[in-house]
């Protein structure tokens, strides 16, 4: 009889953590994780200034979406982030201020192309020392 299933393993994914000792600083250090993957921010400049609002029913599902707004963003406008200002973060509501350039194919290397953030693995959690550590997977 064949199985109805199987595991199948694969490469096609890649995990990013951040850490801080605010939500605040995760959620920014996780912006900043993932466009390290995409090109190096030092090449980066700050160049363009882009709002962002993102809302969700929940911190982790927040977390994703602001990834994932991220993603979408680099894709459909061909920008590059390298630093991000959280004016507001509750447990579902993100205003941001995010700072990059265009991409330029003269300047920047393009690493790795990020499809988007999942929600395996996923976990946001504050240690007893009061410092946070957040998990994502994302699709590449």
């Amino acid at each position: 009889m064949v199985k109805p299933y199987l595991r199948i393993d694969t490469t096609a994914d890649v995990g990013l953590q951040s850490f801080g000792s605010s939500r605040v600083e995760v959620f920014v250090n996780m912006a900043k994780g993932l466009f390290s993957l995409i090109s190096p921010l030092p090449h980066i400049r700050r160049e363009v200034c882009r709002k962002l609002k993102v809302r969700a029913d929940s911190q982790e599902d927040l977390l994703v979406a602001w990834l994932n707004e991220l993603i979408f963003i680099h894709e459909t406008e061909n920008l590059l982030f390298r630093a991000f200002h959280i004016d507001d973060l509750t447990e579902i509501r993100l205003k941001a201020l995010c700072f990059g350039e265009p991409v330029d194919p003269l300047r920047h290397v393009l690493k790795m192309d990020v499809k988007g953030a999942t929600y395996h693995r996923l976990s946001i959690q504050k240690d007893e020392r009061g410092f946070w550590r957040a998990r994502v997977i994302l699709d590449v």
